[in-house]
């Protein structure tokens, strides 16, 4: 990331969340700047994104936070009798669609397999 589009989040970050604001401690001593707690959070989310992403790669879902809210799979075990609701003009097979995702480790999002172009 370019500098100066971090300093422009910290900035944005420090304005918003009085959390992120420097202020002294009880002793009188200064806490975390406000780079050192913004540097901490982008780190963390990094590492989870990247976790996250393992995780669904491990579970079948490869890519799942790309696009987290448009994901669009082939069922190929489609009752036959479904397929027509189902169906999508520029695939062959049945899609169903996934709204959201949940992980495991209670970072849970809603859930919701649907008809694709319903969930609009």
């Amino acid at each position: 990331m370019r500098r100066n589009l971090f300093l422009r989040i910290v900035e944005g970050v420090k304005n918003q969340d009085p959390y992120f604001q420097s202020n002294p401690d009880c002793t009188g001593r200064e806490r975390f700047s406000a780079l050192q707690k913004c540097a901490t959070s982008m780190r963390m989310l990094a590492y989870d994104f990247a976790r996250l992403l393992h995780v669904g790669q491990q579970r079948g879902f490869p890519g799942m936070l790309g696009s987290i809210d448009c994901m669009h799979w082939e069922w190929k075990n489609c009752p036959t009798s479904w397929k027509g609701q189902y169906a999508r003009g520029d695939h062959e097979t049945p899609m169903i669609m996934l709204e959201a995702v949940a992980s495991q480790d209670l970072w849970i999002w809603h859930a919701f397999f649907g008809l694709p172009g319903t969930l609009n």
